[in-house]
């Protein structure tokens, strides 16, 4: 029976050795097979040890400074445990929102995968498949979402590696919104909440020749789809970000209960304002529906959410690399996941949703100040109301200063 493995600091112990040590080294000073302290160190049938022999692996390890090599266990497993995301280096072409990447490092944590982000430079592109040669992972996943480079497209498919990828739509290998769902989901509530006259706001983006991402057009084509079902006309108002918001505005002004579908939060927030200045009420004199995620905004408003499905997306897609890791070779049908929609009062100072303050509560470093009391001189401390009136904006609170005294006034004055 070997003696029991010394401590450190104990007078027994060997001084450090220069060399570093090895599993050999480890077997020696534990009177082990190097096999059981393998299995022992690397976290392999470690189980099947007595507690007693695993604390002796780990003493002796502790001792000799041992530290198991992850290059080396990646060579034995044939496997390096890490998913690499690709992001190009212009944002526009990888626009990956925080709550995916938290769903999508939580989901690859729960299958033993850390996750890695490379980033593509563009001036690498011609050179890809070297690049990506030099990137140590068991998978890709893609989020190049727009402008797709070809070398790009020819590098994945000659990778060893299996590669997803995320909110673009190919033929195969993909997951990605369903925006087409997503435009008739706007048209369809616009059309049960009463409204009698349709139309679609877009400023940001050439519907006509649609070279960016596949979201512009098809959301369009599926509102007017959903409208050509239930045979109502629609409208297009496009423009520039200087007059489509006034244009929006009109349109809404118009009478007969209007609905407008608004491509992204931006265009919404900026419609919103232009008829708010017109006195009319999202929700009482018209109907806004937005479609993608809304963040925080500086105004009070209702509108109808039609939300992208970060969580579904990321659980279909990491689905999808399942199967891609059991069997690289498999050709997989693109999956287009629907979002949810729901009506939802803006707050300030609060995310897109119900108000997420207690009742009561004013959202944090705001206050509300009416046109009236801003000409009358009063101060911009007004009350507080945790549901003010839509048609009030938001201004941040002015600092009251310290009024001096007049021996201070005059030490100001002389430039003491």
């Amino acid at each position: 029976m070997p003696a029991d493995v010394p401590m450190p600091g104990d007078p027994a112990a060997e001084t450090v050795r220069s060399s570093a040590p090895t599993l050999r080294d480890v077997a020696k000073r534990c009177g082990l097979s190097t096999a059981t302290v393998s299995h022992i160190l690397g976290g392999t049938r470690a189980g099947r040890f007595k507690p007693s022999t695993r604390q002796r692996v780990l003493r002796a390890a502790n001792l000799l400074g041992y530290r198991v090599s992850s290059a080396a266990r990646a060579m034995r497993q044939g496997r390096t445990g890490t998913i690499a995301l690709l992001l190009s280096e212009r944002v526009h072409r990888s626009q990956v929102p925080m709550s995916q990447l938290v769903e999508m490092e939580r989901g690859l944590a729960a299958r033993g995968f850390g996750l890695r982000l490379s980033v593509l430079p563009e001036a690498a592109e011609a050179e890809l498949p070297t690049v990506l040669g030099q990137v140590a992972c068991d998978g890709f996943i893609i989020a190049y979402s727009s402008q797709i480079p070809l070398q790009l497209e020819a590098a994945i498919s000659s990778h060893p590696a299996p590669a997803v990828w995320l909110n673009a739509r190919r033929e195969t290998d993909c997951v990605h919104p369903d925006e087409l769902g997503h435009g008739g989901l706007a048209l369809r509530d616009l059309a049960a909440r009463g409204c009698g006259a349709f139309a679609y706001a877009d400023f940001a983006h050439d519907l006509l020749h649609g070279s960016g991402h596949f979201s512009e057009v098809d959301r369009w084509r599926g509102f007017t789809g959903a409208a050509h079902e239930l045979g109502v006309p629609t409208q297009l108002l496009d423009g520039s970000w200087e007059d489509g918001p006034g244009r929006c505005a009109d349109w809404l002004a118009s009478g007969g209960r209007p609905g407008l579908a608004c491509y992204g939060h931006e265009v919404a927030q900026a419609v919103t304002i232009a008829a708010l200045r017109r006195g009319l009420e999202p929700g009482r004199d018209c109907e806004i529906a937005v479609l993608g995620n809304a963040p925080r905004h500086p105004i009070h408003m209702t509108w109808t959410l039609i939300d992208l499905p970060d969580a579904e997306l990321i659980a279909a897609l990491l689905r999808q690399l399942d199967a891609k890791l059991v069997d690289p070779t498999t050709s997989l049908p693109p999956q287009a996941v629907t979002g949810r929609i729901h009506r939802s009062t803006v707050h300030p100072g609060s995310a897109a949703g119900p108000a997420d303050r207690r009742p009561g509560r004013p959202a944090q470093g705001l206050d509300v100040a009416t046109d009236a009391e801003e000409r009358q001189g009063t101060a911009a401390t007004a009350t507080r109301s945790s549901t003010p009136p839509p048609y009030q904006l938001y201004r941040p609170r002015q600092t009251v200063r310290p009024r001096c005294c007049p021996a201070a006034k005059a030490m100001c004055a002389s430039g003491g």
